[in-house]
């Protein structure tokens, strides 16, 4: 499983109280996915292989302060793609990041203002000067139908994930690095133009 590396910002103020302090970072170590978590100079650096919003809610909940992401392990490894109301719509926000990592690329986001159901796939480019038209067919190096997500379908077919009910977790990456120089993805959003024959996920409720 990919493991990531997240630095969080808890709000424990300037005398931060150990026992609190403590009792979040063991909750986090408690947690299924979380390989470690340890308070070190004013934040808490933890190494998980669950979706960062995840995290983020685990210590806000337990530490009952305002908690932040403030980085990643490795920023030269990462991309980040912001969703604003402009391209999706109006009153959502979001944030996709994409962190190459030595199994894989690992793409981890979250978006608010969604409901209902919602299709998530990786298009041929990252080119939004036309909008959504310039984006691209799915991405599919193997020309495979489009399917359902237990059938043969395009490598750029990720699953549905239904808002509040489900997330998708990435079993293993869908996406394999490239062995060229991967294209950075033009335009303001993300695009992915890498791609491997296998697929694996799994949906967690």
């Amino acid at each position: 499983m990919i493991t990531t590396k997240l630095e969080l910002l808890v709000d424990f103020g300037d005398k931060p109280e150990q026992a609190l302090v403590n009792k979040t970072v063991q909750a986090l170590k408690a947690k299924e996915g979380v390989k470690e978590a340890v308070y070190k100079d004013g934040a808490i650096m933890v190494e998980s292989s669950l979706p960062t919003a995840v995290v983020v809610d685990i210590a806000s909940k337990v530490s009952g302060r305002r908690t932040v992401l403030q980085g990643f392990g490795d920023p030269s490894r990462s991309a980040v793609a912001m969703i604003s109301s402009q391209g999706a719509g109006p009153n959502i926000m979001g944030v996709i990041r994409f962190t190459e990592t030595a199994h894989g690329l690992l793409a981890d986001g979250t978006v608010a203002g969604l409901s209902g159901t919602h299709g998530l796939h990786v298009r041929e480019t990252g080119d939004l000067s036309q909008g959504c038209a310039s984006l691209g067919p799915h991405y599919n190096p193997h020309s495979a139908p489009h399917g359902a997500p237990a059938a043969a379908r395009h490598a750029g077919d990720l699953g549905n994930i239904t808002v509040e009910r489900m997330r998708l977790c990435l079993a293993r990456p869908p996406l394999q690095p490239a062995r060229r120089p991967a294209r950075r993805p033009r335009g303001s959003g993300g695009g992915a133009s890498r791609g491997g024959p296998r697929e694996y996920y799994e949906y967690c409720r």
